[in-house]
């Protein structure tokens, strides 16, 4: 089973071993600061498409879209890691299930094969035109061009079963810039550019992601918004609190310039070039973890209070391939994470504030347990990169403004898990006198270990998982 989902779109650097695989971004001036306020450009004012998503976090969060005429009804995964739509159209592409081409009249084969990878699993499939559309939108389908996926490896999940079935995909939405779109020499234009083009909305979309919720010491998932159009006055019913912006600093990922980590409100000791090479911080909604560089995890792994009976089950753990039966009492113990991100607004920085239940992520393993226990996998995975994924958006909603190439954050209405907690709004301040932003820029060869390259967390079984003894240190 897919647990750890991470649908950030792989670029392989050209002249690099098959085994050493890196980013490639497109080159774009650091640090541009907006000094003459937002632009507007609004083409249709006020306007906005708001639909419901649903998910968790060791699957994928996502939506139902219609393809064909007459149309079929999918799920489709929505990743702001790359830029292709695609929906399985073979039951030899391992799929729940798929779209079926024939039977739909206005379906155009245009017989290019293509195959994207992804640094999880990969997809061949068929260039291919049809109407489409977002099921429940206010508008209209458009004719698009997409993918039809006729194989599949590792990408779609498997083995889920029961009341977790309902979090299966059948396709995927890429959310990204065009510059991520494939294939690379003559890339499909992005659905949703497609879709905003036509229909005249503002080029900005919004996610809110919403995680498990604990009632009754029950696990409850939750319906999330994505709104197409519109900006923080659109979507501020889906905010606890002000928006706070950042600079998109490539447009190609929605990268961002990120300035230091806090662990329990201590700044750890790393430049701000560690935290961004071999390229800078990447928001995005198909990664399930916050992922950051080796040296950074052990650091932040030192300073939790959890005493592994081996080092074996430490290793075990930490990886990914176990749950910890922590009650929601326990959570207390655990320090708070913030994330520190260079702000839009001249010589600050934005704090992301991620809860002990963001980063030890409940599991459904969860609902065989006692009232007031959940099995927790840890949601930190080490890299050669830094993504900040769910763990870290689950709290928060994010506008992905593209007129003014910044990010939007607010603290969500749904950023709340276990009873007692509260939203964290997003904070500002000046950014210390210790981080030398001169620093900041990526440096492609800055990692340990260039080898290990951006690789999927370790992924663990949520129906079977091995429930560790942990002991919470006195």
């Amino acid at each position: 089973m897919r647990s750890a989902a991470v649908f950030l779109l792989l670029l392989v650097q050209q002249g690099l071993s098959k085994n050493v695989m890196r980013f490639t971004l497109v080159a774009e001036r650091f640090g541009v600061e907006n000094t003459t306020g937002l632009q507007r450009e609004r083409r249709a004012p006020g306007e906005i498409i708001q639909l419901p998503i649903t998910g968790i976090p060791s699957l994928i969060f996502s939506l139902n879209m219609t393809f064909g005429t007459p149309s079929q009804v999918f799920t489709i995964a929505l990743d702001t890691g790359s830029s292709n739509l695609a929906v399985a159209a073979s039951s030899n592409a391992n799929a729940p299930s798929f779209f079926n081409t024939g039977a739909s009249s206005s379906y155009n084969s245009l017989t290019e094969v293509m195959t994207v990878f992804y640094l999880k699993g990969q997809w061949t499939g068929l260039r291919s035109q049809d109407v489409i559309n977002f099921q429940g939108s206010s508008k209209g389908a458009v004719s698009s061009q997409f993918s039809a996926i006729t194989s599949s490896s590792d990408f779609f999940p498997s083995g889920v079963t029961g009341e977790y079935a309902t979090f299966v995909f059948d396709g995927i939405l890429g959310l990204g810039y065009s510059a991520l779109a494939r294939p690379s020499s003559n890339p499909i234009t992005p659905f949703l550019d497609t879709y905003m083009s036509e229909h005249t909305l503002d080029n900005m979309f919004t996610l809110q992601l919403c995680d498990f919720r604990k009632v009754a010491g029950n696990l409850v998932t939750r319906t999330g918004q994505f709104v197409i159009g519109g900006d923080e006055a659109d979507v501020a019913s889906l905010a606890s609190g002000s928006f706070l912006r950042v600079n998109i600093v490539q447009q190609s990922y929605y990268s961002v310039v990120m300035t230091g980590l806090s662990v329990g409100g201590t700044r750890l000791d790393f430049s701000c070039r560690d935290y961004n090479s071999p390229n800078y911080a990447i928001f995005d909604s198909g990664s399930t973890n916050l992922i950051l560089p080796n040296a950074i995890v052990e650091a932040l792994q030192a300073r939790m209070p959890f005493t592994f009976a081996s080092s074996s089950d430490r290793d075990t753990f930490y990886g990914g391939g176990s749950c910890a039966v922590i009650s929601d009492s326990s959570l207390s113990s655990f320090p708070d994470l913030t994330v520190h991100v260079q702000s839009a607004t001249s010589g600050k920085e934005v704090l992301l504030t991620v809860k002990p239940w963001q980063y030890l992520r409940a599991t459904p393993v969860s609902s065989v347990l006692s009232p007031g226990q959940t099995c927790r996998v840890w949601g930190v995975s080490a890299s050669c990169a830094t993504i900040l994924g769910v763990v870290v958006m689950d709290g928060y909603v994010v506008l992905h403004d593209r007129v003014n190439q910044q990010l939007a954050i607010a603290a969500s209405t749904c950023a709340v898990q276990v009873a007692g907690d509260s939203p964290v709004p997003p904070t500002q301040q000046t950014i210390p006198g210790s981080v030398d932003m001169s620093q900041c820029s990526p440096d492609s060869g800055h990692c340990a270990s260039s080898a290990e390259g951006l690789h999927q967390p370790t992924t663990i079984s949520l129906l079977a998982a091995l429930l560790l003894a942990l002991v919470l240190a006195a």
